[in-house]
C-alpha cells in the first residue's frame, strides 16, 4: 500500500504530464497550417457579416441605453472574427457584451465598497470577447480585470484563420497588439483546460463572466456552478451559443443552472441559429 504523500506526488506528476502533452497538441497550428483564404474573400465574408441586421440587439442595447461603437467593432471583428467555416460569421456577442456590461458597471458601481471588478472568460480564441469587455471598462472609466482562458496559447505563433494569416504566422499577443491600449492593463491571457486550471485561480467575487468554452451539458454546468459561488446577487453570467439547434446540451445545462442555482435568464437572439443568455443572480 502506498503512502498518501507517494500517492499525491504521483497523481501531481501525471497531472503535469496531462497538461505538458495537452499544451503540445495545441502549440501544433492547431487551427490551420496555411492560410485558408485570399485577403479578398476575408473582406467578402466581413461585408456580408457587416451588411445583416440584428433587431433582437438593437432593442437591447436601446433597453440597456450604450451601444459598442460600430466602426471599431468591424475592424475588430475583421481581424479576431471573420474566418472561413461552414456556418454564418456573426459577431454578435461583442455588442451584448459590451452593453450589457455598461449596465452592470452602471447599476453597481455607487454601492459602498464596491472596487474594481473581477471578469472571467472562458474560450479566448483570437481574443475578440475580452477586448470588447475591456472596451467596455475603458469606455466607462472603470478599473477591472479580466481573466480568460482558453487552450490555445498567447505567446505562440499560429495561423488563426483570420485575414492576419496573410502576413504569416502571428502569437494572440501580436494578433491583438493594435488595441494593446485596452488589453495590456486590463486582460490576463490564462492557457490551459479549465478542468485542470480554475481550481488554481482565486479571484474572490466575480462580478461577470462569458462563458463560451467547451459546449457540452457537463462542460457547461461544471463552469457555471464553479462560479455561482463566487458571485452575489445581480452578479452576470452570459451565456454564448444558446441555441437548442446547434447545442442542445448546452441548451439543457444553461436552463438547468438557472433554475436550480437561483439566477434569472433574459434570451436574446441574434438569429435563428445564434442566441445569448444573460444570467443575473437573485
Amino acid at each position: 500500500m502506498f503512502g498518501a504523500q507517494y500517492q499525491t506526488a504521483l497523481a501531481n506528476k501525471f497531472r503535469l504530464m496531462a497538461e505538458r502533452l495537452a499544451k503540445r497538441r495545441w502549440h501544433d497550428q492547431p487551427i490551420a497550417e496555411e492560410p485558408l483564404a485570399g485577403r479578398e474573400e476575408y473582406h467578402r465574408l466581413w461585408l456580408d457579416a457587416k451588411s445583416k441586421s440584428h433587431q433582437e440587439i438593437d432593442t437591447l442595447e436601446r433597453d440597456l441605453g450604450d451601444r459598442i461603437d460600430a466602426d471599431w467593432l468591424h475592424d475588430l471583428a475583421l481581424h479576431t472574427q471573420v474566418t472561413v467555416k461552414a456556418s454564418d460569421i456573426c459577431y454578435q456577442h461583442g455588442r451584448v457584451l459590451y452593453s450589457v456590461l455598461r449596465d452592470y458597471i452602471r447599476q453597481n458601481t455607487a454601492q459602498d465598497g464596491f472596487a474594481d471588478l473581477n471578469i472571467f472568460e472562458t474560450g479566448t480564441a483570437r481574443g475578440f470577447s475580452s477586448t470588447c469587455m475591456a472596451k467596455a471598462l475603458d469606455d466607462h472609466d472603470c478599473r477591472g480585470r479580466i481573466v480568460t482562458f482558453d487552450l490555445l496559447p498567447h505567446d505562440v505563433p499560429l495561423y488563426w484563420n483570420c485575414i492576419d494569416d496573410l502576413d504569416g504566422k502571428k502569437s494572440r499577443r501580436s494578433l491583438l497588439s493594435p488595441w494593446n491600449d485596452l488589453i495590456d492593463d486590463r486582460v490576463v491571457f490564462v492557457e490551459g483546460d479549465t478542468r485542470l486550471t480554475l481550481a488554481n485561480v482565486k479571484l474572490g467575487r466575480i462580478h461577470f463572466a462569458f462563458l463560451d468554452g467547451g459546449h457540452t451539458y457537463e462542460h457547461v454546468l461544471r463552469e457555471a456552478r464553479t462560479i455561482a459561488p463566487q458571485q452575489q446577487t445581480g452578479d452576470v453570467i452570459v451565456f454564448d451559443d444558446y441555441s437548442n439547434d446547434s447545442f442542445s446540451g448546452l441548451v439543457r445545462a444553461v436552463d438547468t443552472f438557472c433554475r436550480d442555482d437561483n439566477y434569472d435568464g433574459q434570451v436574446v437572439r441574434a438569429s435563428a441559429a445564434r442566441g445569448f443568455m444573460i444570467a443575473r443572480k437573485r
